[in-house]
C-alpha cells in the first residue's frame, strides 16, 4: 500500500528495520536508508569485511534456534556476524547505511526548498526513537513539510503533526 502511495512520486524511505521488507516489497534499493544496517549483509568480526552472503541451505532451527548449517565465516576465516547496529555497538560497520544516508541527504537536499514534502511514520514508537525523531526533527526545520504520523498508541507529536491512531494497515488504508 505504501509503495501504491508513492511510486508516482519523488519518494525515499527511511527505515528501523533490518530484515529488507521494503526492498521485497518493490522499492528501490537506491531509495532506502536502513538506519541500523540490514540482516542479510554480514560483516566480519576480525577484520570487518562486509559482503552479501549466499544464504542457499544456510538456516536456523525455529525449535532449537540452533545454526543447521556451518557458522558464517569471512575469507579471512573469521566468523561473520549480521551487518546490524546492536545497542552499544562500537563493532558495526555503518560502511553500507553511510552511502544509503548519504542518498538520503542528497534527496533531501533536492526538496528542502519550495517543494511539499509528507513524512509518513508507520509505527514508530518512544522506546527507541530515532525515526521518531528524525521525523520530527525534518517536519520543524523543512518549510513544507508535514509529519503524518500513523501509530496505534503513541501517534501523538508535535504542532502540525497529523495523528493517525491506528495500526499501520488501517492508517494506510485511511491515507488512500
Amino acid at each position: 500500500m505504501l509503495l501504491d502511495l508513492c511510486k508516482e512520486k519523488d519518494h525515499f524511505v527511511v527505515t528501523s528495520n533490518v530484515d529488507g521488507q521494503f526492498q521485497k516489497a518493490g522499492f528501490s534499493e537506491d531509495k532506502v536508508y536502513e538506519i541500523h544496517g540490514r540482516i542479510h549483509t554480514f560483516q566480519c568480526t576480525n577484520c570487518n569485511a562486509v559482503w552479501q552472503p549466499d544464504l542457499e541451505g544456510f538456516g536456523v532451527d525455529p525449535n532449537t534456534l540452533e545454526f543447521t548449517s556451518e557458522m558464517p565465516k569471512c575469507d579471512c576465516g573469521s566468523l561473520a556476524r549480521p551487518n546490524i547496529m546492536m545497542f552499544g555497538d562500537y563493532g558495526y560497520n555503518s560502511e553500507i547505511s553511510s552511502k544509503q544516508e548519504d542518498k538520503f541527504n542528497d534527496f533531501m537536499h533536492k526538496h528542502d526548498k519550495g517543494n511539499k514534502i509528507v513524512i509518513i511514520e508507520i509505527g514508530a514508537g518512544t522506546a527507541i526513537p530515532s525515526i521518531r525523531h528524525m521525523g520530527e526533527f525534518i517536519s520543524e526545520k523543512v518549510d513544507g513539510a508535514t509529519l503524518v504520523r500513523i501509530n496505534p498508541r503513541e501517534a501523538f507529536g508535535p504542532e502540525g503533526t497529523i495523528s493517525v491512531e491506528k495500526g499501520g494497515v488501517e492508517g494506510l488504508k485511511e491515507i488512500l
